[in-house]
């Protein structure tokens, strides 16, 4: 992936991170137990994803956006990513 779509997936990712955190606070729930460092191994897995889709034809859409960034927040677990995923795949 270009340098351009790698910077601007993962400005996408980190916003839709940034809305999960805040979305949990206004509902009053206490912040999830996962480090900065688990984040970040979470996020460059998931660019190393969405690079390898790109080069099999695959889109990414928002939905990925929204899903990747639960994934990132450990809303959901790698099981649940990856199902979730392939559901939503598009050629």
């Amino acid at each position: 992936m270009p340098e351009e779509g790698v910077r601007l997936a993962e400005e996408s990712l980190m916003a839709a991170v940034i809305w999960l955190r805040e979305r949990r606070e206004q509902a009053g729930e206490p912040p999830l137990d996962i480090c900065e460092e688990e984040r970040r191994t979470r996020l460059t897995e998931v660019l190393e994803e969405i690079q390898a889709g790109r080069c099999s034809g695959e889109e990414f859409t928002p939905m990925h956006i929204v899903l990747a960034a639960r994934y990132i927040e450990s809303v959901i677990d790698a099981e649940g990513f990856r199902s979730q995923r392939q559901a939503i795949r598009t050629p």
